[in-house]
């Protein structure tokens, strides 16, 4: 009888233990994985992208804009803001990258019927074509590039910053070159730069930090 007692108070040793790490376990183990992923949940709950969203959208009209962007991210954004703000998306949201494929255009076209003629259901859309339209549609729409570019439409239009956002004017005559930003302008783009590097910029590179 003692040669057997000697083993079980050895297991109920043996399991009382192994109770104990699990219940450490699952106790440390949750607090050591919130401890080191504490910056990333906080920067992901920051306000930061969602302030910049507001911002960018605020920097269009309310509507009868086409908005243009290399990256369809910001025209999410756009429409992210849009909807938090309980403001319906009433402007043409274009990316420009897919702009050339047909399937596109027939989305476009589906979307906005008045704003986008129906696409050649074969071909792609030459950039002489998407320019020309481009070129019509400023005569009844106010055009917006979300980001600093380049390239063909350019030929045609010269941006002129508002904000986050740049509006497409048609070159005058056969001039080349933009004309000089005027002084409204000017101040406009000053306003909104002291207030957004004061208010919205600082916490950035923080959130960056802790998000690594």
């Amino acid at each position: 009888m003692v040669g057997w007692a000697c083993p079980s108070a050895f297991f109920r040793g043996v399991n009382r233990g192994i109770l104990v790490a699990v219940a450490l376990t699952a106790i440390v183990v949750p607090a050591v994985l919130a401890w080191k992923n504490f910056p990333a949940i906080r920067a992901a709950n920051s306000n930061a992208v969602s302030d910049f969203a507001k911002f960018t959208a605020e920097s269009l009209p309310a509507s009868n804009a086409v908005v243009l962007s290399d990256d369809p991210t910001l025209l999410y954004l756009i429409q992210a803001a849009n909807a938090k703000a309980g403001k319906p998306t009433q402007n043409v949201l274009v990316e420009t990258g897919s702009l050339q494929h047909p399937s596109y255009q027939r989305y476009l076209h589906q979307n906005f019927p008045k704003d986008w003629p129906e696409p050649n259901p074969t071909n792609a859309i030459s950039q002489v074509e998407l320019v020309q339209h481009l070129e019509r549609l400023s005569q009844s729409h106010k055009i917006f590039y979300m980001n600093a570019s380049f390239g063909y439409y350019f030929e045609k239009f010269y941006p002129i910053p508002h904000a986050l956002v740049y509006e497409l004017k048609l070159h005058p005559g056969n001039d080349i070159l933009p004309p000089p930003l005027s002084k409204e302008i000017i101040v406009e783009n000053q306003n909104f730069w002291n207030k957004f590097t004061k208010e919205t910029l600082p916490p950035l590179p923080a959130l960056g930090k802790q998000s690594d």
